[in-house]
């Protein structure tokens, strides 16, 4: 199945069982990330003028929508230093999240809403890597998504990351 750029994906809910508190929206913003990577935002970079996006490749998924094996997640620690060393990873990453989010979706899509990024924001995979050389000599690279999503969601999922980073990042 291959979606358009901007053309939402199938729904599907891998956490909404009984009892667990509501994070579908990220499972779903997780899932459609891994599976339909070039429907996912930004779909235009930085540049000026702002070029497609294009091969989008979102790591953490065991194997790929084009069938070879999937990247890990690393994890990386608050005080982590970009390679200019000018602010640390995570600092990076939020800025990115938050200039993707004013460039590329509406007032009302945002309204109400966290602006949730995947990979993490406490991964060297994140959206920090839209900044060159964040990682010494490494080019800038937009596998990363994000997408805004209800506030329960957002802090709800954030909660059960922990856990998930700690038992599956390297």
């Amino acid at each position: 199945m291959h979606l358009q750029p901007g053309q939402p994906y199938p729904s599907h809910e891998p956490y909404g069982r009984p009892g667990i508190k509501p994070s579908s929206q990220v499972a779903q913003h997780i899932w459609g990330a891994w599976q339909y990577p070039e429907a996912t935002k930004p779909e235009k970079d930085f540049q000026r003028p702002r070029q497609d996006i294009k091969n989008k490749d979102i790591s953490g998924f065991w194997t790929t929508n084009k069938g070879y094996p999937g990247k890990a997640l690393h994890f990386v620690n608050e005080d982590v230093r970009t390679a200019d060393g000018k602010s640390s990873t995570r600092r990076r990453n939020k800025k990115m999240k938050e200039k993707v989010c004013r460039k590329d979706f509406t007032s009302a899509e945002k309204v109400g809403k966290q602006r949730d990024e995947y990979p993490f924001y406490s991964t060297r995979e994140g959206a920090v890597q839209g900044y060159e050389n964040t990682f010494k000599d490494t080019p800038a690279s937009w596998n990363f998504s994000i997408l805004p999503v209800e506030t329960d969601h957002n802090k709800n999922a954030g909660n059960q990351t922990w856990f998930l980073m700690a038992t599956r990042s390297g």
